[in-house]
């Protein structure tokens, strides 16, 4: 199966309202430097699936174990270049386990 979105015909048609009123409004936002992330190229974007061809990473929130589930000790480690490489090897594990095609 492929990924894709699909949208409901009158919420296209209300979207289209919208950026209509805005243009005749001059309500337009203004682009901004570095849009998704910083000016260094590494935007908020990087990781997501559409960029990077994989599933994402798990993701884990507050509080540090919920329902039996801990959060991994790297996470809370604080050492960013073992976070990083933690992510990348969870991000291909689920790729491979559940979008093989990828």
């Amino acid at each position: 199966s492929k990924d894709y979105l699909k949208l409901n015909p009158g919420l296209a048609e209300e979207i289209e309202m919208a950026v209509r009123h805005q243009v005749m409004s001059g309500d337009v936002p203004l682009p901004v430097s570095g849009p998704a992330g910083d000016d260094d190229g590494e935007g908020a974007a990087d990781d997501e699936s559409f960029t990077t061809g994989r599933l994402e990473y798990p993701q884990y929130t507050r509080p540090p174990v919920f329902r039996g589930m801990a959060v991994p000790d790297v996470l809370v480690s604080g050492n960013h270049a073992e976070i990083a490489k933690w992510r990348l090897e969870q991000s291909i594990a689920r790729t491979r386990a559940r979008r093989p095609d990828l």
